[in-house]
């Protein structure tokens, strides 16, 4: 809540506020109704609740009701920058499908900034909250069900509609790491890693975007388990794995597709 109450009042009135609570019996949606009754011009916010199990789903469903030109997704544990946005935004001309800006991650105390310049550096970190998406261009993808990896498979969809690929050093977000309860810690839906991953490989695209996402997927799922210490989960393909670490060091050097 309180990342949220610093970035909404800031919004400028043309911007489309959309707010999903997958409801777990706390009360984050009715602390939301107080909070946005008491302060804000409701026109421009839409609050809604249900029990979408993750937030794949939940984005699905901003995304059904969205009426505005560009789109982005932001998590209410992070801080989005939200005169970056605007700037960033007043720059477009119209051609753009999507745009990918730069970003800082918060551990505690210690800030590091990074920029993206092509779509492999993407792949390896796909998080989509530091990307503005032209609404055009989002034709039929959509996040799948799963709790771990849905931005991966969205932007594997995503990134096959779009055809003209900006990348914009401003910052526009603040990523927050070691945070209690973080979906991206633990092993906790560990395996939902490796459902992205297939998901990705059975799309048959042949790209290095596609096969990148799809390594990182199978990587950090690894990594969960041997951290987690339950290495019972590990029924994994090595032989896919190989091929893929193959041919990304084959496809080194070479122009991202």
């Amino acid at each position: 809540m309180e990342n949220i109450e610093r970035w909404i009042p800031e919004c400028p009135p043309e911007f489309e506020i959309i707010l999903i609570v997958d409801e777990y019996g706390d009360s984050t949606f009715e602390l939301l109704s107080e909070f946005l009754e008491s302060k804000l011009n409701k026109a421009q916010i839409t609050l809604l609740r249900g029990r979408f199990g993750g937030p794949g789903l939940a984005r699905n469903k901003g995304l059904e009701i969205s009426r505005g030109a560009w789109i982005v997704f932001w998590d209410s544990d992070d801080l989005p920058n939200v005169k970056a946005v605007s700037r960033v935004l007043s720059k477009v001309n119209g051609n753009e499908d999507v745009i990918v800006c730069g970003y800082e991650v918060v551990n505690r105390d210690l800030k590091t900034s990074y920029v993206t310049k092509s779509l492999a550096k993407l792949a390896c970190n796909p998080g989509i909250w530091r990307i503005l998406i032209n609404q055009e261009s989002i034709q039929d993808s959509n996040f799948p069900d799963i709790r771990l990896g849905e931005d991966q498979v969205f932007l594997s969809k995503l990134i096959d509609y779009s055809k003209h690929i900006v990348y914009e050093d401003l910052c526009i977000y603040s990523y927050f790491t070691s945070l209690t309860g973080q979906l991206t810690s633990g092993t906790k839906n560990a395996l939902h890693l490796l459902k992205a991953a297939n998901l990705i490989k059975n799309s048959n695209k042949k790209g290095r975007f596609h096969k990148i996402l799809e390594f990182r997927l199978r990587t950090t799922f690894i990594k969960r388990c041997i951290k987690g210490k339950d290495l019972s989960l590990i029924k994994f393909d090595w032989v896919r794995y190989i091929g893929i670490v193959l041919l990304l060091i084959i496809s080194v050097g070479k122009s991202d597709e």
